[in-house]
């Protein structure tokens, strides 16, 4: 179930990242942020002339990555893979990410396991390094709502003590970025935490009650995946 659902949401994001590519055909940056060991950058056809792929990391995760797994074919493209710290206010201008291109910023699983303070730093940072340099860009990721951050909090409390790692953010309300992250403007919700929950019979227990929090506009507090551009 888990895993399944696990697929589900980064076929979604696939789709994402194939829809950016296809309405900027031409130079592009894909900027994909807490990689682990993600193969997106093979399942998706990017290279070209000026196109730029990024995956992005921890350094002890893509030290792991590249003991494990291949590169993806450049082509005429190219591609980066990176340590930074997202939490410096200069990490994109260190790392030399192109300002003369549109730019995608991807990351999955990552929001829950960040503070508040976190999330809305990261987001003002790369915001601001692109829009001083005139640059559009669009950012996809997803969000637990408050309803699956309390339960999942309460019954996963021992596997994330064992895992070292707590949940520490939610978001109900997509919009509310637009007011911590100046310049940034919501564009749509991508899927629903339900939707990729929907393999045998508990996917189809887990799909109705999604229909019904929908009904009641309860769908954001479950989560989900969401769009932005700047």
């Amino acid at each position: 179930m888990f895993a399944s659902s696990v697929s589900m949401r980064a076929r979604m994001l696939d789709i994402c990242t194939e829809q950016f590519l296809r309405r900027n055909p031409g130079p592009a940056t894909v900027l994909h942020l807490a990689c682990g060991m993600d193969s997106r950058s093979m399942r998706v056809k990017w290279q070209g002339e000026g196109r730029l792929w990024i995956d992005a990391d921890r350094q002890d995760v893509i030290e792991l990555r590249e003991q494990v797994m291949k590169e993806p074919d450049r082509g005429k493209g190219e591609y980066r893979l990176l340590y930074p710290n997202i939490h410096d206010d200069a990490w994109l201008s260190n790392c030399k990410i192109p300002t003369d291109r549109p730019v995608l910023i991807l990351f999955e699983g990552l929001t829950p396991y960040l503070t508040p303070d976190e999330v809305y730093g990261l987001l003002r940072r790369i915001v601001n390094y692109f829009r001083q340099r005139g640059v559009y860009g669009e950012i996809r990721f997803d969000a637990v709502g408050s309803l699956t951050y309390y339960t999942a909090s309460f019954f996963l409390n021992s596997t994330f003590k064992l895992m070292g790692t707590r949940f520490n953010y939610y978001l109900d309300d997509p919009r509310t970025l637009e007011q911590k992250v100046p310049g940034l403007k919501f564009k749509e919700r991508i899927f629903g935490t339900p939707d990729l929950l929907v393999f045998g019979f508990l996917g189809w227990v887990v799909g109705f009650l999604g229909w019904v929090a929908d009904l009641f506009g309860l769908t954001g507090r479950i989560g989900g995946g969401y769009g932005y551009e700047f």
